[in-house]
């Protein structure tokens, strides 16, 4: 199971007022590089995207964007490859209605979880190889 710490939750209606963007006012250090984000808005249409999240390097005079990523409704996992300290910024589209928005950090590191599916991976393939269904 991977376990997660919420560090950030809002509810926004951008029906009602339009947001060019939404800050997030948390800082995350270098030893973040993977979170979930979880986005849940209404619209009147059956589109996939929510908007864009962008990667901002505080260390860096004016703002230097090191990365952006395209957000989508539901649970999504989110890789910040680049080290130092940064906040993120995300640019809803203009459809969206009452939406709500929540910020997971993963509490283990991406190493371990990967190292516990490639033992679950070796445990079917070892049952598939003895003859298991």
């Amino acid at each position: 199971m991977i376990e997660t710490q919420l560090v950030f939750r809002n509810e926004y209606r951008f029906d009602l007022k339009k947001y060019n963007s939404v800050l997030i006012p948390y800082l995350f250090e270098k030893d973040v590089t993977s979170l979930v984000i979880n986005v849940d808005a209404t619209s009147s249409k059956n589109y996939r995207s929510v908007g864009r999240i962008d990667q901002i390097a505080i260390d860096y005079p004016n703002k230097l964007v090191a990365s952006s990523q395209v957000v989508r409704f539901g649970n999504q996992s989110l890789y910040f490859p680049q080290s130092g300290r940064f906040k993120l910024e995300f640019y809803p589209n203009y459809y969206l209605g009452k939406t709500s928005i929540a910020l997971h950090k993963l509490t283990k590191p991406v190493e371990s979880i990967e190292s516990t599916l490639q033992r679950i991976e070796q445990t079917v393939n070892d049952i598939a190889t003895y003859g298991g269904n």
